[in-house]
Parts: C-alpha cells; structure tokens; sequence
C-alpha cells in the first residue's frame, strides 16, 4: 500500500502547480455541465472521474452515457 501512496505523491510532484490550480478552478467555477470523451484505459479511468464528479454534485457526464443530458 506504501508503494502505491508513493507513486502517487511522486505523480503529484511532477505536475505542474499553476497547471493544477488551473484545472481545479476551471471544475469548480464551471457554469455548465463537464463532459468527458476519452476511449481505452484512459476512458476508463476518465469515466471513473466523471463518477467521482458527479457523487461531488458536479453535472458531470461522459460522451456515450445512456444519462448525458442534451448539451446545447
């Protein structure tokens, strides 16, 4: 379990602080709804935080969803 907590934090090192706060400003400031479209294993783990999202409150969906509303 160690080893999985220190890949993470070392992934979280890397990334680029402003490029962080920018991507959760952007979600948590988000007037409309957040659709997600990815395909492979990179769909997977992206429809998991669409999930996430939406357990949150967010309006979150992915592209395919049976429960994506009209996007407009």
């Amino acid at each position: 379990m160690e080893y999985i907590f220190s890949e993470l934090r070392e992934i979280d090192r890397s990334l680029n602080p402003s490029a962080k706060k920018d991507f959760t400003d952007a979600i948590l400031n988000c007037d409309g709804k957040i659709v997600g479209l990815g395909a492979g294993r990179m769909g997977y783990s992206l429809q998991a935080f669409m999930m996430r999202l939406s357990h949150l409150g967010f309006p979150a969906f992915m592209i395919g969803d049976t429960s994506l509303p009209r996007i407009g």
